[in-house]
C-alpha cells in the first residue's frame, strides 16, 4: 500500500515574504490622510469665510456710493443760499442695507465758499464712505 498522500490533498507551500502583497492601509496612513483632508478643510472655509465677508463689505459700500451721492446731488441742488450750516444725520436704507449718512456743511475763511463732508457709515458704525464737495456762491 503506498502511504504517500495524493498530491492534491497535500498542503500549499506558504507563500515567500517577498511575493506577499499587503491588503488594506496601516494607520500611518490614515492618519497622515486624515491630517492633509482636515488641514484642506480649514483652508477652504477659512477663504469661504473671507470671501463671503470681503463679498458683504463690497456690496455695503456700494450701496454706501449710492447713498452719499444721492445726498451730494440734494445739497448741490439746494445751491449755496439755501444750504444750511451745521451738522445732520439721517439713517437710511438701501438695498436692504442700514445706512447712516451724515452730512457736515461748514463756511470756510472765504465768503463764497462753503465745504461739505458727507459720511456714510453701516450699522456697526464702519465709515464705507467719505466724499467732499464744495458749494460755490453764485454772486460773484
Amino acid at each position: 500500500m503506498d502511504t504517500a498522500a495524493p498530491t492534491s490533498l497535500r498542503p500549499a507551500s506558504p507563500p515567500s515574504r517577498r511575493g506577499r502583497r499587503r491588503s488594506g492601509f496601516s494607520l500611518v496612513e490614515v492618519l497622515v490622510a486624515m491630517i492633509l483632508l482636515i488641514t484642506a478643510a480649514i483652508g477652504m472655509t477659512s477663504y469661504t469665510l473671507t470671501a463671503s465677508t470681503t463679498r458683504r463689505l463690497a456690496q455695503q459700500r456700494s450701496y454706501a456710493l449710492i447713498a452719499a451721492q444721492e445726498v451730494m446731488d440734494s445739497i448741490r441742488t439746494l445751491g449755496f443760499r439755501n444750504a444750511t450750516t451745521g451738522t445732520f444725520s439721517r439713517n437710511r436704507t438701501v438695498g436692504g442695507v442700514p445706512l447712516t449718512v451724515a452730512v457736515t456743511v461748514q463756511t470756510t475763511a472765504t465768503p463764497t465758499l462753503e465745504g461739505v463732508a458727507v459720511t456714510v457709515s453701516n450699522s456697526r458704525g464702519t465709515k464705507l464712505q467719505e466724499f467732499f464737495t464744495t458749494l460755490y456762491s453764485e454772486s460773484q
